[in-house]
């Protein structure tokens, strides 16, 4: 069996061509790059990319960009991991349907349409709203019941709830 290395560095990627410029075998090349359906990337200068001679010639080639560290993970059977290592973000989605969500920075949502929460929901910081909130159902600040609430009147009876 010959010694035959299978591993290129990259040297600069072209993103609208799915190109990459890689050292493979000691020679700079332009390779194809092979990603899964649906998913894209950009990989780091200095990334390792798994380089498939597809006719048997180096010429021929295309790569699949490698992070060897993701090996390292202790994923349970059907979890899948998705991750920048470059900015330390991270989706992980869970064997039991779960989804943990990691974000070095900001984690922004366009949805022009309305964005829907279902089920319960714990904000753990602070929380701005920004526009008109509508409640149905019982609003709490504190413990205490805001919407219905009812305050005892030092001069008698009592006050509120607001109309």
């Amino acid at each position: 069996m010959s010694n035959v290395n299978f591993l290129a560095k990259l040297v600069k990627y072209v993103d609208a061509k799915r190109q990459a410029a890689v050292s493979y075998l000691g020679t700079p090349q332009d390779i194809g790059v092979l990603l899964p359906y649906g998913m894209h990337s950009s990989p780091p200068a200095g990334a390792v990319f798994v380089v498939l001679p597809m006719s048997g010639r180096a010429s021929d080639a295309v790569g699949i960009p490698n992070a060897s560290w993701l090996r390292k993970l202790e994923l349970k059977p059907g979890e899948m991991y998705v991750g920048n290592d470059v900015a330390g973000t991270r989706i992980l989605f869970k064997e039991a349907g779960g989804i943990e969500v990691l974000a070095t920075a900001d984690v922004v949502v366009h949805a022009p349409r309305g964005a829907v929460v279902n089920g319960d929901t714990t904000v753990n910081g602070n929380a701005v709203i920004n526009g008109d909130t509508d409640i149905t159902g019982t609003l709490k600040v504190a413990g205490v019941v805001v919407n219905g609430h009812v305050h005892a009147n030092p001069e008698g009876g009592n006050v509120g709830p607001m109309e």
